[in-house]
């Protein structure tokens, strides 16, 4: 397993919609023309010679309403001959009616009304169509082009890094002779709303949403979204229609992945993706990864090729699954039903150490680059120390001692979302449930906040987005033994799968494995879950379960 340099990166990316101020590109010295409109994308800003005044000016676009009353108005400079941003200043409003009762609910819940119809006197619009040749009528010479310029124009500049990664996919991933997917952004300065923004996206399973960032009373910063529906153009598709569905523009039918784990917080993965091409011209590909991952090369055919890697917006869904995103340019495009091979090389400090021998991913990212929870089949070598034990989704075909390291072979029996991975010191127990084996592993202790004697965490008082005060977390108790219980939690996983056996069918799986996970949370994967540590503990000494996460805001 190569162990070369991982590389830093920078500022980034949620999905497709919003990015922050800065990132690192790698690759070949020589930039491709991907790159370069990348760097423009990010970084273009308005001038004197594209200010106006604009008067009586109206944008429509599916049920969202613009009208740009009187002001001033700066494009930004045209990056390989489009024009694809402006920032407004002057008399604006902005009137969107959401679609059903459920939506209208969910946006009075943070405007307090079922409408939203709000003034504005700032907007900042980023489009890939002919927004500026649509408003040209209403412009008029403008009146101080420089004194705008000199207020707005640092502003404009960085908002233009928000959506270039998106309008790079646009104009990179559209075949010659077609249009890309419409795309619109709008951040508003509203008069009693401050700001927000709306998108439109047609390349989105829902392709209107409105959302604003804003802070919790801890200080930790979230982005609300107020509503998501679909445009008034696809309201009227049935929902079986394939036309009603965007196309994934690509999909990952397998993976190789070959990693190295070095406790207690260090892994280094070679993987394998093979990638499979759903519309022509495809040239950008956008995967998520953990936070804690660093990524220092990426081979097509053995040559290197160009990647973007970025870091999530904080607040946003993306940050909060602990991924962030890399962007692979392709040094040609690719043709629908086109299958390829992509290697990626990467690492860093993903594991985290709670104490008693028990150890964990951080954050919960994921660990190999992927485009969120797909069907497909996964071929895992895993290389760690001796004394430890190594748990993987999947069937254990071959585990070897080489040196100092177990090797460990797991591969899919059929195909799976998801692939993850336990390292811990355990105490096991097996038993059968039918044809499944049944093994649960718990680790020799506890972690450290919930070993006997050990200090209460602070006290957390979180504040809900409309001032409400919640519950104060419930600290674990101090007397908690470290002592684990595998046998009886087998014994209830047992009792669980032969009573759901008679009702649901056979469980799918060959194997379950159970094993122990830090905090008073679980997550499953096919074939293995990560079981709190609370699980684990005797009825009698585990401590009060903290309440669950209160978030009443949905995320993008």
């Amino acid at each position: 397993m190569p162990k070369g340099k991982v590389t830093t990166v920078g500022k980034a990316a949620l999905c497709w919609g919003l990015l922050i101020s800065s990132c690192h590109v790698h690759g070949q010295e020589t930039p491709s023309a991907a790159l370069a409109l990348y760097r423009q994308l990010r970084s273009v800003g308005i001038s004197a010679a594209t200010t106006h005044q604009i008067r009586d000016a109206a944008l429509d676009r599916e049920d969202i309403h613009i009208s740009l009353q009187d002001g001033a108005i700066a494009f930004t400079e045209a990056v390989d001959g489009h024009v694809t941003g402006a920032f407004f200043q002057g008399e604006g409003e902005v009137l969107l009616i959401p679609p059903d009762r459920a939506e209208r609910a969910s946006l009075a819940l943070f405007t307090a009304f079922p409408v939203l119809e709000e003034k504005f006197s700032t907007a900042y619009f980023r489009f890939d169509d002919d927004t500026a040749r649509e408003l040209a009528p209403a412009l008029r010479p403008p009146e101080d082009p420089a004194a705008f310029v000199e207020r707005w124009g640092a502003v404009a500049k960085s908002l233009s890094e928000i959506d270039a990664l998106r309008l790079l996919a646009a104009f990179t991933n559209t075949p010659a002779g077609s249009k890309p997917a419409r795309f619109l952004h709008a951040r508003f300065g509203g008069a009693r709303l401050g700001t927000f923004d709306i998108f439109l996206d047609a390349g989105l399973p829902e392709q209107i949403s409105v959302a604003q960032a804003g802070y919790t009373g801890q200080g930790q910063l979230f982005y609300d979204v107020w509503l998501s529906s679909l445009m008034r153009s696809r309201r009227g598709e049935q929902p079986a229609s394939a036309a009603s569905q965007p196309i994934e523009a690509f999909v990952i039918p397998e993976y190789k992945l070959a990693a190295r784990v070095l406790p207690p917080h260090e892994m280094e993965v070679d993987g394998t993706l093979t990638v499979r091409c759903r519309q022509d011209g495809l040239r950008t590909l956008v995967f998520e990864l953990s936070r804690y991952l660093r990524v220092s090369r990426v081979t097509l055919a053995g040559e290197p090729v160009t990647f973007i890697q970025n870091e999530a917006v904080p607040g946003s869904e993306l940050e909060r699954r602990g991924n962030d995103l890399v962007t692979v340019l392709l040094p040609a495009p690719l043709q629908a039903g086109q299958d390829t091979q992509l290697k990626f090389n990467y690492g860093g400090s993903v594991m985290s150490e709670a104490g008693g021998g028990l150890m964990y991913v951080g954050a919960r990212g994921i660990w190999y680059p992927n485009r969120g929870p797909a069907m497909t089949n996964f071929d895992l070598e895993f290389r760690y120390p001796k004394g430890w034990t190594l748990l993987a989704t999947g069937v254990l075909t071959a585990s070897a001692t080489e040196g100092d390291e177990q090797v460990a072979h797991w591969r899919s029996s059929r195909p799976i979302p998801l692939a993850g991975f336990n390292l811990g010191q355990y105490v096991a127990s097996q038993a059968h449930a039918g044809d499944t084996l049944v093994s649960t592993y718990g680790a020799r202790g506890v972690e450290q906040n919930l070993a006997r004697g050990a200090p209460p965490p602070p006290q957390q008082r979180p504040v809900w987005r409309r001032g409400y005060t919640l519950p104060t977390t419930v600290p674990p108790a101090a007397g908690a033994a470290p002592e684990t219980h595998p046998a009886a939690v087998e014994q209830q996983a047992v009792a669980a799968l032969n009573f759901l056996s008679q009702r649901l069918g056979s469980f799918p799986y060959p194997s379950l494995s159970l094993t122990q996970m830090p905090g008073p949370s679980s997550q499953g994967w096919p074939g293995l879950i990560f079981l709190s540590s609370y699980v684990f503990l005797p009825a009698g000494e585990r401590p009060p379960v903290p309440p669950a996460d209160l978030e009443y805001d949905r995320t993008l």
